[in-house]
């Protein structure tokens, strides 16, 4: 999934894998989120995986990502992640927020 796929995307659409990583130009996906040429993105597969903390992804805006947990959650996850929208939503603190090194919340 690379540039051509994000190139043909509307600008509202949101862009989430949880597959594998390796599927997805990261070059092409952080410059359609920098041009707005798409509304955000979710990754919870990344390449390489662990994300380094230097890596360039970090500072996308409209990019979220997740520790790699999408396949088995625990109990309550679901309202976590409620939660957490929401309170990304408005501006509000996150729970369990994760952050690297380069970065502080």
């Amino acid at each position: 999934m690379g540039a051509p796929m994000f190139g043909a995307l509307p600008n509202r659409a949101l862009f989430l894998n949880v597959g594998r990583g390796s599927v997805v130009d990261q070059d092409s996906l952080a410059r359609a989120l920098r041009s707005s040429h798409i509304a955000g993105a979710a990754l919870d597969v990344t390449a390489p995986e662990p994300l380094p903390p230097e890596h360039p992804l970090w500072d996308v805006p409209g990019l979220i990502i997740t520790p790699h947990a999408a396949g088995g959650r625990p109990v309550g996850a679901a309202r976590l992640i409620e939660r957490n929208i929401r309170a990304l939503a408005e501006h509000l603190p996150i729970e369990n927020l994760v952050t690297s090194s380069r970065r502080n919340p």
